[in-house]
């Protein structure tokens, strides 16, 4: 079998001495694992095309579809060398790739979108775009490619549609209202106006970056709990991400 394809590294782990098994998001085959054999070795073109955030093109082969394959061929189809260098961007790229890995399995339908989203968002961090609302956007987007989307018109708890008393719970990853969020000691956060309209937008997009600073955080803090509740595990490069953006630690709300 073999594959020809755009792609972008998700993951790099050492392998024996030289090599390294990577983790490729493709545009149109999905999540790939491959072995890329003697790559670590020297400064060849391998190794500087799997160093880094840049847009490849690959040539995989396989003996079956269930083996893992190996990178015959991979160049830089489109370079991003400032991102490595711009600390927190290049967290949020971390981010955003874990949340990729973690989340899409191999053959998704939406693997093209998904590719476009990521491609998208290491463009803008590359050219310097403010990193919060690049990754706030990103992961919204993620998240409904994923069949994690959230509602904001209705209570999860009792199916109320009181928008004036609408919250948004941490813990459950979806709007609460308050007569739901009331019997919990540490109460969920007011979802504000700004936020609510930004998240009943199904077009992406969303233009967070006009939110004030406060609802932007917690407009990120609520993509990452969805993904969270969803998945089981907190994104470990989140916690980083947060420290270098100076996104706030607060306690969880319920």
């Amino acid at each position: 079998m073999r594959i020809e394809d755009e792609a972008l590294l998700l993951r790099r782990i050492p392998f024996r001495d030289a090599s390294w098994v990577v983790v490729l998001l493709t545009r149109r085959n999905g999540t790939l694992t491959a072995a890329a054999r003697d790559a670590r070795r020297g400064r060849d073109e391998a190794r500087a095309a799997l160093t880094g955030f840049h847009s490849l093109r690959i040539d995989l082969r396989a003996r079956g579809a269930q083996a893992m394959g190996s990178l015959h061929g991979v160049e830089i189809a489109r370079a991003r060398n400032r991102l490595p260098f711009l600390p927190v961007a290049s967290a949020a790229a971390q981010l955003l790739g874990e949340a990729v890995y973690r989340y899409v399995p191999p053959g998704d339908a939406h693997q093209e979108e998904v590719h476009g989203v990521m491609e998208g968002a290491l463009d803008a961090l590359d050219a310097g775009g403010e990193p919060l609302p690049v990754a706030a956007v990103a992961l919204g987007r993620l998240a409904w490619l994923f069949g994690y989307g959230w509602r904001v018109d209705a209570c999860v708890g009792c199916g109320g549609k009181e928008g004036g008393n609408m919250y948004f719970s941490l813990a459950r990853g979806l709007a609460i209202c308050a007569v739901c969020g009331a019997p919990h000691t540490r109460r969920p956060r007011i979802l504000p106006e700004a936020v609510r309209k930004a998240m009943a937008v199904p077009e992406w997009p969303v233009a967070v970056e006009r939110l004030p600073a406060g609802d932007l955080e917690w407009f990120y803090r609520m993509m990452v709990a969805r993904l969270t509740i969803t998945g089981g595990r907190p994104l470990a490069a989140d916690r980083v991400f947060r420290r270098l953006a100076g996104v706030m630690h607060g306690r969880s709300a319920t």
